[in-house]
Formats: structure tokens, C-alpha cells, sequence
């Protein structure tokens, strides 16, 4: 998804930006947050209770209609077995609109385009939060670390940074990150968006860089890349 180049430059702005500031910056890209597996249900459930609704009052004006005028001539019989049969015809076309639904959502493609923009996000900040955590750099002294999240699937991302950092630069300048990181990933520009976020960080924060000169590489400055890992393993 990544080509080695644009590792390599990704993990030299890492490397740079830790020079110059007092933050440790991570990079992490994940083709998708999730597989959102539970879409293409929602979808066939909300599909199924409304659309067969439609011909079932069809059906029933159609019932009417015919017991006004030719209610003479229908049997009792036939009158009675109506409402059976407008349930019957009802439940079977909820059953046909949900299988129909859930086959044509469980393309993968489909169901991308299908699920919502703010479901994508929430599932991309909690996939972040995640490695933030796994990683432990949440845990880290100073309190300093800078995670940036891609998903070029969900043209999402996600910049979060610990209290410590913050602190020092304000949130407007991560969310101004996480803003630029997010336009280069819907143009599927992964790198440059790493590269541009970083930056906009290390502008903030190199003017306001501690007197320490200590720099302790906590975290390797290469890429994390969640799909390439979960391949191999």
C-alpha cells in the first residue's frame, strides 16, 4: 500500500521533527479501522421493515377496493382469508428484501459505500486509541507522544496527542494536524499527509522546545503498517 520510499520519508520527518522538538512521533496506516461486518445486517434489517410496506398497502388498497365493488359476488370465505394472506405475502417479501440486501451489501466494495462517514470515524479513532494504548504511549514520562492514524479506505485519520504535549503546543495545533493529515488521506496521499502533518507539529512545538537537549527514542520513527503486518502473520 506504501511503497519503501515513502516509508523512508516518512521515517526521516519522524526523525527530524524529534530533533527539533520535545515530542515522540509516531506514524501508524491501516487500509481500514474495520471490516464493519455488521453493516450489511443493519442495513438489510432497516431495508426489510420499510420497503415491503409498500406493496403491502398496494396489496390491502387492492383488497378494498374490491370489497367495495365486487363484494357481492366475493365469498365470505374469501374475505376472511384476506388479511392471512396480505401477512403471508408480507412475510415473504421481508424475508426475500433481507437476503437480497445482505448478498449485495457483503460486497466489499458496497459495503464500504454504504456504511456511514460517522461510523468510519468512530471506529478510526477508537482503531487509534487502541495503538495509542498498545503501544504505550500513554504510559511514557514526559508524557510526549504524538500518534498519527490513516485509514486511506475510510478516508479518515486521527492525530492524538498526550497531555504533556499538549500542553506545550495547545490542541488547536493537533487538531490542525489531524485536519491536514485527513484531506491528504482522502486523496489517498498517505505520505505527503504524514509528512505535512508532522510538520505542522514541529513548527508549533519547536518554538516552544524545553531547555533539556535529551532526546530518548522510545519508539522506533519507521511507519506502523497494520494491513502489511496482519498479511504476514
Amino acid at each position: 500500500m506504501i511503497s519503501q520510499a515513502d516509508r523512508d520519508r516518512i521515517e526521516a520527518a519522524v526523525r527530524d521533527a524529534e530533533l527539533q522538538t520535545d515530542a515522540e512521533f509516531v506514524c501508524v496506516v491501516s487500509e481500514e479501522a474495520s471490516d464493519y461486518s455488521g453493516v450489511p445486517f443493519l442495513w438489510a434489517a432497516v431495508f426489510t421493515m420499510i420497503v415491503p410496506l409498500v406493496p403491502l398497502i398496494l396489496f390491502a388498497f387492492i383488497l378494498q377496493v374490491r370489497e367495495a365493488f365486487l363484494g357481492w359476488i366475493v365469498s365470505p370465505s374469501v374475505s376472511e382469508a384476506a388479511p392471512v394472506s396480505a401477512m403471508a405475502f408480507y412475510g415473504s417479501l421481508q424475508c426475500l428484501a433481507f437476503l437480497i440486501v445482505l448478498v449485495l451489501l457483503s460486497i466489499p466494495s458496497v459495503r464500504r459505500a454504504t456504511t456511514p462517514r460517522g461510523l468510519k470515524r468512530r471506529f478510526v479513532r477508537q482503531r487509534a486509541l487502541e495503538q495509542f494504548v498498545g503501544k504505550g504511549l500513554g504510559g511514557s514520562a514526559r508524557r510526549n507522544s504524538v500518534l498519527l492514524f490513516a485509514s486511506p479506505m475510510d478516508q479518515c485519520a486521527e492525530v492524538i496527542a498526550d497531555v504533556g504535549i499538549t500542553a506545550q503546543a495547545g490542541q488547536q495545533t493537533f487538531a490542525d494536524a489531524a485536519s491536514v493529515l485527513t484531506r491528504c488521506t482522502r486523496k489517498g496521499q498517505i505520505a505527503d499527509g504524514m509528512i505535512a502533518a508532522i510538520g505542522v507539529c514541529r513548527r508549533d512545538l519547536a518554538a516552544r522546545r524545553g531547555s533539556t537537549d535529551e532526546r530518548i527514542n522510545a519508539v522506533p520513527d519507521a511507519l506502523t503498517d497494520l494491513t502489511a503486518e496482519a498479511s504476514v502473520s
